[in-house]
């Protein structure tokens, strides 16, 4: 594998903290997006086809994770 190029690698890091706060929100937005779809279809499977995919432990820690996110960014 090669290194990267002294100049190269010095530009990239300066770069890398320069994200904008639209992309900051990106992240947990992105995330609870996917929890959501992910709870949705879990709760699908359990209550509309009586056919669990997921384990309750799972599906706690996927809510207590998307509460997380909704308080942490309202």
């Amino acid at each position: 594998m090669k290194k990267a190029a002294p100049a190269k690698k010095a530009a990239a890091e300066r770069a890398a903290p320069a994200r904008t706060v639209a992309a900051m929100r990106a992240a947990p937005a992105e995330r609870a997006g996917e929890l959501r779809r992910l709870i949705d279809a879990a709760n699908h499977a359990y209550y509309q086809r009586d056919d669990p995919f997921v384990d309750d432990v799972v599906y706690d820690d996927w809510m207590r994770e998307l509460a997380g996110l909704e308080e942490a960014h309202p």
